[in-house]
């Protein structure tokens, strides 16, 4: 039932924490064109489209920066994916309780750090909290074009 609770949380809030994430995300996000509270796009399409996507960058690039988050969720401290949510969400409720859950399955498992594993709503929050270094690369990919 929490996990439920969770996601619908997370969904009435997902056009505020991750409905601006721009082109070069895949996976785990709202469409890019009019997104909605709780409708994701499809994460086969997304897939397609990153695998695209490399292609294309394959051809136009000699060189490439790839990344990936060893343990993403449970990197993300709970306190800071807190206080980034109450940053793009508008005060009331259902954030509120949001928060509390947060904390309470931070609280709850103490031997497991981070947001919940398998769970499309840790999902949207970490594409959320990610954002932030999605940003940098994108600012610095911009100027290594010009």
């Amino acid at each position: 039932l929490d996990r439920l609770v969770y996601q619908a949380l997370v969904d009435r809030s997902s056009v505020e924490l991750i409905g601006r994430l721009p082109p070069s995300v895949f996976g785990w996000r709202l469409p890019a064109g009019g997104p909605k509270p709780g409708h994701y796009a499809h994460n086969d399409l997304q897939w397609d489209a990153y695998r695209s996507h490399l292609s294309d960058a394959s051809s136009a690039f000699d060189a490439a920066l790839t990344t990936d988050v060893v343990s993403c969720f449970a990197s993300i401290e709970v306190d800071r994916a807190c206080e980034a949510v109450s940053e793009r969400c508008k005060k009331g409720a259902p954030v509120d309780r949001l928060l509390g859950m947060l904390q309470s399955f931070d609280v709850n498992a103490p031997d497991r750090t981070g947001l919940v594993q398998r769970s499309t709503a840790s999902a949207v929050l970490a594409n959320m909290f990610m954002s932030v270094l999605d940003d940098v690369i994108d600012a610095h990919a911009l100027v290594s074009r010009e």
